[in-house]
């Protein structure tokens, strides 16, 4: 019994390693790829400057948009009634300034 039961433990030994071997391992779930955007391009609105808030860094022009700038912006150089051209981007709710300048005629 002792010379059958050696050769059989032997066989399903490799016989089991072989079969561990030959199965492969699970392959993760393919990620999605991110969505595409597009770049923002910035927009350029002409107006009538109604109100400046040099504390909150915005300007409201005569079509009652507020425009924010970032802080520590120089607002100084415009003035209530004068006409600007502020370019600006949408983020959120809020329309972001980057640029103002007086417009001339």
């Amino acid at each position: 019994m002792r010379k059958f039961a050696l050769p059989v433990l032997l066989v399903a030994a490799l016989s089991a390693t072989s079969a561990m071997a030959a199965t492969a391992p699970a392959k993760p779930a393919p990620m999605k790829p991110a969505p595409v955007t597009a770049p923002v391009t910035p927009t350029v609105t002409d107006g009538v400057v109604k109100k400046i808030s040099a504390k909150s860094e915005t300007v409201t022009l005569d079509n009652k948009t507020v425009y924010y700038f970032p802080a520590k912006f120089d607002l100084s150089k415009i003035k209530v009634g004068e006409k600007v051209a502020i370019t600006w981007t949408a983020k959120g709710k809020k329309d972001m300034a980057s640029k103002i300048d007086a417009v001339t005629g």
